[in-house]
């Protein structure tokens, strides 16, 4: 399904992005995690599987460096899928939201999105072809459930960042999408206890749940679909 495609995957090292690594891998794409986890780096020339790559995407200069050796060892960047985020002070009083920690959220779920957005489209461009993939959340379509204001924001900025990369880069073959999770059991998510009467499906989703939607949006089943937001979320936000 995504034979020969080179896919970059951010936070791909755990939860969500694991799983998504693991499914593009399984479906023949040269799938690379980029994660600041990644203790050993590993870009083989060998056509599909995983492949490892250390990235900060808060540093648009190491994102700049850490994507051309990609391209130098796969020769193109078809997918990019922006999974890094991060998520602080649950719940806490919107008063209580330090500076510091606005700066941090901000940083990595905005500024992250849009440095390795930044760096893969003029090679999306070369090729007339490409798929990007954001990750935005539940919390940004209805404000919050158990998630910090900062996140939140973040979130719902990524759903407008979407939108205006689609518009903007249709004409160049490049298709850009949201996926907004519900409440899916990662190790981040692992501790909340929302409330499951809240959602029609009655139990909460696995990581696997959001990779399938991934491929969908990745490959050629979903090369009409642009702009859009994927929710995937047990009916919890119907639109």
């Amino acid at each position: 399904m995504l034979e020969n495609k080179v896919a970059i995957v951010t936070g791909g090292s755990r939860g969500i992005g694991e799983a998504i690594v693991e499914l593009f891998a399984q479906n023949r794409a040269i799938v690379v995690n980029g994660d600041l986890a990644v203790a050993k780096e590993e870009l083989s020339k060998s056509d599909g599987g995983a492949h490892n790559i250390k990235l900060d995407v808060v540093d648009k200069a190491k994102v700049k460096q850490a994507f051309g050796r990609i391209v130098a060892a796969f020769g193109r960047i078809d997918i990019l899928v922006n999974n890094a985020g991060i998520n602080r002070n649950l719940l806490g009083k919107v008063e209580e939201t330090p500076a510091e920690e606005w700066t941090a959220i901000v940083n990595v779920n905005m500024r992250g999105v849009m440095n390795c957005i930044d760096i893969a489209l003029p090679f999306m461009r070369e090729g007339k072809f490409g798929r990007i993939i954001n990750m935005a959340s539940l919390a940004g379509e209805i404000g919050g459930v158990v998630s910090s204001i900062a996140y939140t924001a973040t979130k719902g900025a990524i759903l407008s960042m979407t939108k205006v990369i689609a518009r903007l880069e249709g004409k160049n073959g490049v298709t850009c999408n949201s996926i907004a999770p519900g409440f899916i059991v990662t190790e981040m998510t692992r501790t909340h206890n929302p409330d499951m009467s809240m959602v029609p499906l009655g139990h909460r989703g696995e990581a696997v749940d959001i990779a399938n939607a991934a491929l969908y949006l990745a490959s050629d089943m979903g090369r009409y679909v642009t702009g859009t937001t994927m929710d995937v979320n047990g009916g919890v936000y119907m639109q």
